[in-house]
């Protein structure tokens, strides 16, 4: 081989099971056109594989080494975001290549999507032969999941990820069997790099789409935005997944792309902003300032106090300078006020980048973004990796949702990672809460983030009166007629207290008789907590996982919310053959008992069980907004940033259902819980209320919350954190081992001594650098049939701690369990 050869490390994203990079020559032709970010296409074994330069190769070339074939320019990525996703394989101790397949759309990967098309001679066989009975009265067969797929397939094939959607787990196991059995074909199909029409008015043909609801429900929406023309972003939002429908619609005449002007047109009526307060304006020349350089800021206001107008103001000053903008949120379902007011702020600007996507939309997504014709990003934590060339500014909006976590590999943090974006790309990082996270607040008050304060609404309402409701005591939880009953008597037959205390109940019929509207919040769903045996105490439990089962009344179910198990719930006790009863209560259970207080209420819940569905979420809120429901029941999803000037009373039925879990985030994310779900009361021109029912009501983060207080509380938070080493005032990984009982075991005490070995070297570290707590059960001990272990590494600088997690990798090759390392873990469960 020539020594002049050009070599290089390529990290093959196209390959699933490659764990690292591999060496390749680049040959004479393409030396001009591959540096570090380059896409290429690699030949591995027989086949050719995608694959990213990621540096160039300082070793000796190898025997047998190979070319590479070529360039898919398209697809490269800039140098600033290449070394993003450098760093965080090294934080996060993760291959590169693991981390660049996770972060990059799987099309983009393949340069194809995968399709599924039927064989002319296909033909769904049901379950029951067909001799058994006359094919009059022959009972329905039961259908597999094969058949049921076949059935779903037009003739023109659909993509295998659009039938994972539909289908769920084990799709591609029924594709690869009916592919065998010739009833389908697999195909590689070239990613069609059509240009998306970036808004859209209704068409002016005319057409039935009675037969065709999803196209309908787009051509409605649409319609109703008459005269102004609606973005490709707000309709996604709206109708995830939409992409085909809109073409179908195109293709009909029942919908026309939008001209220039037309779009210009459509930035009324929210681009007239409101006039900002002196701190709002503040804030915004503070962050204004920092344009081209790298600088983080704490947007600290308090709920309604106006940091979505500041930072969309601050991306308005940054877009007139041609640069772009990303704009991350907890969950891009919950945002829809927040992606419509950014779509006519900037029309024709946005992209949304979500998981509902198809692949071959979610590439060509990607592509606009890379290509500049989608300056202005927004979605999840994920698309913090979005390939925006001259990034200006990065906002992180609700910086303390646990969202931003990523619990499966690569286990990143969008937040984290998005301040190392900004730093990378000289831009401003702009984190906003009104309960910031006790890192980023640490961060703020040590000067390595401008801490800006907003601590008044920017409307003349006030923020909401918080009182505490203590159930310990019998006349706040009993009506007035239990509470003179005699202790003898209560002990005799004691009656079970109501969901609601009597207090809640008469502030919820004195709303809705005033004609305002009532949000009610219990982070629980499911009609029943647990299903327990009235004789024996047996307790229904998942057969998989070491928790209760979740009774879910209206589906006639006991679900499992970690793995998916479910099976209808037992009619008596297996053990004793007693009845059985549903203990403890959740979302579904406080709907029933509001319904029976409200009986003439409009009453709707939001969970992820009503809220599977992306329509029904947005529907609901739209609803709420406008003020079409009286009362809406929920968890921590109606506490997410939604604005509906009606509301003037909340009511909180467990503030301790998060209060005691074995996390020492536990009070930090109950205050936050609170304050969050509190601050939607009262935005309107009335002043709200909220009442919260606890048996806890001496917790300083209760106290905290009925005044509004967060300095107070993290004050006290930090300093118990610091009496024990917790971040933010040191850094923190959690080990996890996955496996049988006694393997699990065996390797989380190997492992353990490994690193206590690694720690105790460390060359020049102090005692007590690094320490290492346990192995012991993690708290959820067994999930999804496997048994877990965990071991605790806590140092004081994250250097020291990434010299010995770089001990687990080397222990945990060719064993029988599974190890997880999750650097700054979140969920401590």
């Amino acid at each position: 081989m020539p020594t002049d050869d050009h070599l290089v490390e390529v990290a093959l994203v196209g390959a699933s099971g490659a764990p690292g990079t591999f060496t390749y020559a680049v040959p004479p032709p393409l030396r001009d056109a591959v540096a570090p970010g380059t896409a290429v296409e690699v030949p591995l074994g027989r086949r050719r594989v995608s694959g990213y330069v990621v540096a160039d190769s300082t070793s000796a070339p190898p025997k047998g080494l190979k070319t590479i074939a070529r360039v898919l320019a398209e697809a490269s990525l800039p140098p600033d975001l290449l070394e993003l996703t450098a760093w965080a394989a090294r934080y996060y101790h993760v291959p590169h290549a693991h981390l660049l397949r996770t972060v990059l759309p799987p099309s983009i990967r393949r340069r194809t999507r995968r399709q599924v098309l039927p064989l002319p001679a296909a033909t769904a066989t049901p379950d029951t032969p067909r001799g058994l009975f006359g094919d009059e009265e022959r009972p329905p067969a039961r259908t597999s999941l094969g058949d049921r797929i076949l059935a779903r397939l037009p003739a023109g094939g659909l993509d295998l990820g659009q039938l994972r959607r539909d289908f769920g787990e084990g799709t591609d196991a029924a594709v690869r069997r009916l592919a065998s059995q010739e009833k389908v074909e697999v195909r590689d199909v070239p990613i069609e790099r059509r240009e998306e029409v970036r808004a859209l008015l209704a068409g002016d043909a005319a057409g039935s789409l009675t037969r065709a609801p999803r196209q309908a429900a787009v051509h409605e929406f649409v319609s109703s935005r008459s005269p102004h023309a609606v973005s490709r972003a707000e309709i996604e939002v709206r109708f995830p997944g939409s992409g085909d429908a809109v073409r179908r619609l195109l293709a009909k005449g029942l919908l026309r792309p939008a001209s220039d002007e037309e779009l210009a047109a459509s930035a009324a009526p929210d681009s007239e902003p409101l006039e900002l307060n002196r701190e709002q304006q503040h804030a915004l020349e503070v962050i204004t300032a920092s344009s081209g350089v790298f600088r983080p800021h704490l947007l600290f206001g308090v709920t309604s106090s106006g940091k979505t107008e500041v930072y969309l103001r601050a991306a308005a000053s940054v877009r007139a300078e041609g640069k772009g903008v990303l704009l991350l949120v907890p969950e891009i379902g919950l945002t829809p006020q927040l992606i419509e007011r950014a779509s006519r702020r900037f029309p024709g600007e946005v992209a949304v980048l979500h998981s509902a996507l198809t692949d071959a939309e979610r590439a060509r997504t990607w592509i606009d973004i890379a290509a500049g014709r989608s300056p202005v990003v927004i979605g999840a934590r994920s698309a913090v990796f979005a390939p925006l060339p001259a990034l200006g500014l990065v906002v992180v909006d609700e910086e303390h949702d646990a969202a931003y976590k990523q619990e499966e590999s690569p286990r990143y943090h969008g937040r984290d990672v998005a301040v190392m974006r900004a730093k990378l790309a000289a831009a401003p990082v702009v984190l906003a809460s009104a309960t910031p996270s006790l890192e980023s607040y640490q961060a703020a008050l040590s000067g390595r983030y401008r801490l800006l304060e907003m601590p008044s609404r920017a409307t003349a309402s006030p923020l909401p009166t918080v009182e505490l409701l203590d159930l310990r005591d019998p006349k706040v939880r009993y009506p007035a007629d239990q509470t003179h009953r005699t202790d003898a008597a209560r002990a005799e037959k004691p009656a079970p207290p109501p969901l609601l205390s009597p207090p809640l109940q008469d502030a919820l019929v004195e709303n809705y008789r005033a004609g305002e509207q009532s949000l009610v919040f219990l982070n629980r769903r499911g009609f029943a907590r647990f299903i327990q045996c009235e004789d024996c105490g047996r307790v229904e439990e998942c057969p998989h996982c070491s928790v209760s089962l979740t009774f879910h009344r209206a589906r006639g179910e006991a679900t499992c919310h970690h793995c998916g198990f479910t099976r209808p719930p037992s009619t008596s006790c297996p053990d004793c053959g007693a009845a059985l009863s549903a203990r403890s209560f959740g979302t579904e259970q406080v709907e029933s008992a509001l319904s029976e207080l409200l009986p003439a209420a409009r009453v709707a819940r939001l969970d992820r069980d009503t809220g599977s569905s992306p329509h029904f979420v947005q529907d609901t809120l739209a609803a709420w907004r406008d003020g079409e429901i009286d009362v809406l029941v929920g968890t921590q999803m109606i506490a997410k940033g939604h604005d509906a000037p009606g509301v003037t009373l909340i009511g909180v039925v467990l503030a301790d259902a998060s209060l005691h879990f074995p996390d020492f985030r536990a009070s930090e994310r109950t205050f936050q819980l609170l304050a969050q779900v509190a601050g939607r009361a009262g935005r309107g021109s009335k002043p709200g209320r909220v009442l919260v029912q606890t048996r806890s009501p001496d917790h300083p983060s209760l106290h905290a919350a009925t005044r509004h207080d967060f300095v107070g509380f993290a004050t006290n938070e930090l300093r118990s954190r610091e009496e024990l080493d917790y971040p933010p005032f040191g850094r923190l990984a959690r080990i996890l081992i996955e496996g049988n009982a006694s393997a699990a075991e065996r390797h989380a005490e190997r492992l353990g001594d490994t690193l206590r070995r690694a720690a105790r070297s460390l060359e020049g570290a102090p005692p007590g650098a690094v320490r290492i707590l346990g192995p012991a059960p993690a708290p959820l001990e067994r999930l999804r049939g496997r048994y877990r272990m965990q071991l605790l590494v806590k140092a004081t600088e994250s250097r020291r701690l990434g010299q010995v997690l770089r001990a687990v990798r080397a222990d945990s090759r060719r064993t029988p369990v599974r190890t997880i390392v999750d650097v700054d873990p979140v969920s401590m469960m």
